[in-house]
């Protein structure tokens, strides 16, 4: 007997959304997997650089030996344009300048000074440990020359003697400049700034998006749908009012952790940091894109979960249904924590695109670089996605089958192409 229990249960909850969620789920983790094997290669790699010697000197030289041991020099000379046009070129992660009088300036109880242009392709997992590589080399290259001064018994200050160095570091990002800025806070700058969308996004279309599946389920359950299809109200106005009403629940939520989270940010004083790179701050008129980019996913995606809810007959089956919804949101919130979006391979691009969720996610750190085309691109493709699975919706609505789309009959098509045509 207990053995049909079993049988009975696995049946139950096994079905093709559980399979679609596991397939899915492995996709995600291999996917995940696929970076952090990257990110190692990485680490192993040396890094791409350009060298301009100015100095000639001879702690300079250790310098000049570190950096050409440790990294793969792309250009060594005199000229620092024709260095930043081969890094470009190369793909090069930094121009290091080693300063005229290097030496002098050391013995004078001077820091020795080293300019570095850092040249980065967007903000993601990778450029991080090249620059981190970079960063090293420097320190290795500090510690080189603090032994030949302990050597030489100079008469230094002991401060002076530990750090040598003295970075003069400008970041270039995409299209932004940031002079006296390290990559590190450049990074911080975005983070701070780009962090809140992609968490809020998620909590949003999961809280929203199952309730609106379980509401499905619940007035089938209760047998309340069929009263309201029984009333004089078009069915069209049912399904735009239950998107809309659930839609604007959302936006208010949304509203609600923007202010608290940014007032927590600013509490641990994060929105200093924005004013070491003016140039990368979201302007306030940029926000208008943003809050239209969010409603016109939150539409789609509740219109996704209507089209999902359709199939719940009972509250353990809107559980099952829920997931590829969860998943859909799960899997661009990951992407855009881990990855620059313009970084990705095209058909990568491409398949996240695709999701709806991936726009707002991604909305305030291209505002920041002024790609204003992908946001619109974004709004364009969300608001026609809504459009066609409202009348997707409409369609099983005005058919009797909205009441038996859960539970397939003998002869009859089964799946959403079974349901839409009449």
């Amino acid at each position: 007997m207990i053995l049909n229990l079993i049988k009975k249960e696995v049946k139950e909850l096994f079905n093709k959304s559980v399979l679609f969620t596991i397939i899915a789920i492995a996709l995600m983790f291999g996917f995940l997997g696929n970076v952090f094997d990257n990110m190692n290669e990485g680490m192993k790699t040396k890094p791409k650089v350009c060298l301009v010697d100015n100095s000639r000197d001879s702690l300079a030289s250790n310098l000049k030996a570190i950096i050409e041991f440790q990294s793969e020099v792309l250009y060594s000379g005199l000229s620092a344009e024709e260095a930043e046009r081969v890094c470009k070129e190369k793909s090069g992660v930094a121009v290091i300048v080693i300063e005229s009088g290097f030496d002098s300036m050391i013995m004078k109880g001077e820091k020795g000074s080293v300019k570095i242009l850092w040249l980065l392709e967007g903000i993601g997992v990778t450029n991080e440990v090249k620059t981190t590589l970079v960063t090293a080399m420097i320190k290795d290259a500090e510690k080189s020359i603090s032994k030949t001064l302990i050597a030489k018994k100079v008469s230094l200050e002991s401060e002076l003697v530990l750090s040598p160095i003295k970075l003069n570091e400008t970041t270039v990002i995409k299209n932004k400049r940031v002079e006296n800025t390290s990559p590190n806070t450049v990074i911080k700058v975005v983070q701070s700034q780009t962090f809140i969308a992609p968490v809020i996004m998620m909590m949003l279309m999961i809280m929203a998006g199952t309730t609106v599946i379980g509401s499905m389920a619940i007035e089938k359950e209760n047998k309340t749908l069929e009263s309201l299809l029984t009333m004089p109200i078009r069915r069209s106005d049912i399904v735009v009012g239950k998107i809309i009403g659930s839609s604007l629940v959302g936006l208010l939520t949304a509203a609600v952790y923007m202010l608290g989270f940014s007032y927590y940010m600013r509490s641990l004083g994060m929105s200093s940091i924005t004013n070491i790179a003016p140039d990368l701050k979201i302007m306030p008129a940029d926000f208008i894109l943003v809050g239209i980019s969010f409603l016109t996913s939150i539409l789609s995606g509740l219109a996704l979960a209507m089209l999902l809810g359709v199939y719940s007959n009972d509250t353990k089956s809107a559980q099952a249904m829920s997931m590829p919804l969860t998943l859909l949101v799960m899997i661009p919130y990951f992407i855009s924590m881990m990855m620059d979006y313009e970084l990705l391979p095209m058909a990568g691009r491409i398949a996240l695109f695709l999701i709806p969720f991936t726009h707002p996610m991604n909305a305030l750190k291209f505002l920041m670089f002024d790609r204003y085309d992908m946001v619109i691109y974004g709004i364009l493709y969300s608001t026609i996605l809504f459009m066609v699975l409202v009348y997707m919706n409409v369609r099983i609505f005005n058919s009797d089958r909205i009441l038996t789309a859960g539970a397939p009959r003998a002869g009859k098509k089964k799946g959403l192409l079974g349901l839409l045509k009449r």
